[in-house]
């Protein structure tokens, strides 16, 4: 009779999203993963772990293991500051009234503009 190895249930882990792939589950010996393993977008993942041949998980169990882990929202930095104009009604009700967008908002991120 022979004694199965043990494998330890890696651990999933938990970013702040960046734009850059990330990996959640790290892989290890004994056990093959799958399912969700890398991300990029902000959110919740899970990937499964199952065992290889003459392996158990290190509680002794023996069933597939998910393994949830996410990368969270990233901070914004961005502010806006309101800006409001006043116009008295007496100059208004002498012209046809149109409404007009004069300035463009830009948003800028580390190596160019989006």
């Amino acid at each position: 009779n022979i004694d199965p190895l043990r494998a330890q249930l890696p651990a999933g882990k938990t970013y702040t999203y960046d734009g850059k792939v990330k990996t959640g589950v790290e892989a290890g010996t004994g056990y093959t993963l799958s399912g969700a393993i890398t991300a990029t977008n902000a959110g919740s993942y899970q990937a499964k772990a199952a065992l290889k041949t003459v392996y158990e998980w290190a509680d002794g169990t023996n069933g597939q293991k998910t393994i949830v882990w996410k990368i969270n929202k990233a901070v914004n930095p961005l502010k806006v500051k309101a800006k409001t104009a006043s116009v008295k009604y007496s100059k208004l009700k002498k012209k046809d009234q149109t409404f007009e967008v004069s300035k463009a908002i830009a948003f800028t991120k580390k190596g160019g503009t989006r």
